[in-house]
């Protein structure tokens, strides 16, 4: 259809034609145009696999050699949620003390021992001092599994515990 015949059929109502085209498109747009941007708020989880939280209790000990903390881990999944059933690898870097599992052993390792989450995706693990004053223990844990949610950047993750 040309112009002059749009022209003609539309005749006076062309201003409110335009008008209701304008409030279709704007209303398809949403109510502030096309220069708004919704950003949807900052929830979830930051981690992409496993996620480890640790927590000594207490955190600072007595170089008595019978002293203990226990080294609480909180096993977490992609989605923020526990995750069960996670093998973990637990060392003691640093310190003249004795680690003992408080939870499923898998097994020994050449350096540490292997843990298993519970169903509640827990995991513990007690340090028992040793003799020396003024002593930084130092625990790492890390993921020690090749499953789906693997991750070779996935970091080790440590707890210190002062021996006074």
């Amino acid at each position: 259809m040309r112009f002059a015949k749009l022209q003609k059929r539309v005749g006076g109502h062309g201003p409110v034609l335009g008008a209701l085209a304008l409030a279709v498109i704007m209303g398809a747009c949403g109510v502030g145009g096309l220069d708004e941007v919704n950003v949807p708020p900052l929830i979830g989880p930051s981690e992409t696999g496993l996620s480890l939280d640790m927590k000594a209790s207490p955190d600072t000990i007595s170089a008595d050699g019978v002293s203990q903390s226990v080294v609480r881990i909180q096993v977490r999944d992609q989605n923020g949620r526990p995750a069960p059933g996670r093998q973990l690898e637990v060392r003691l870097v640093q310190g003249d003390g004795f680690l003992v599992a408080g939870s499923i052993v898998v097994g020994p390792l050449q350096t540490g021992v292997s843990l298993v989450s519970d169903g509640s995706g827990v995991a513990q693990v007690v340090y028992t001092a040793g003799f020396r004053a003024g002593l930084l223990v130092v625990i790492v844990v890390k993921p020690y599994s090749f499953d789906a949610t693997y991750s070779p950047e996935q970091q080790q993750r440590d707890v210190l515990i002062y021996q006074q």
